[in-house]
């Protein structure tokens, strides 16, 4: 679905909602990039909203609902692909460390080893 934005200003009290469902009954309002910015008007500074608004029909809404939650879903499968694969990754990590561990055990076995035939032959 293609959504036109256009640029809207408003003089409302508090900001715009992001989604407003309640302003029509056949029409909802999309607005981003909601931004509150003072114009001067003769002698007086007044506050207006700036943001871009896009108008869709019921319809429309229901559709645009129904592509970003397969967009949702492409994303969440993306994202448990990702963490299988740093899991692995992880996995990994930990067998090497542990490895890592078990050869400084053998080492320092070694070097207790080499340490008692040295005292063993320093004694006779």
């Amino acid at each position: 679905m293609q959504i036109e934005w256009k640029k809207v200003e408003g003089t409302q009290e508090t900001k715009p909602a992001a989604i407003d469902t309640t302003s029509s009954p056949l029409t909802v309002y999309l607005r981003k990039e909601i931004t509150q910015v003072i114009k001067k008007s003769g002698d007086e500074e007044i506050k207006v909203w700036q943001y871009l608004e896009a108008q869709l029909t019921l319809k429309q809404y229901a559709e645009y609902q129904k592509e970003l939650a397969e967009c949702d879903s492409m994303a969440i499968k993306k994202i448990s692909e990702e963490n299988l694969i740093v899991m692995g990754a992880i996995a990994d990590q930990f067998d090497f460390s542990m490895q890592l561990a078990e050869n400084q055990l053998i080492i320092m076995e070694a070097i207790a080893d080499l340490y008692e035939t040295i005292e063993k032959g320093g004694a006779e």
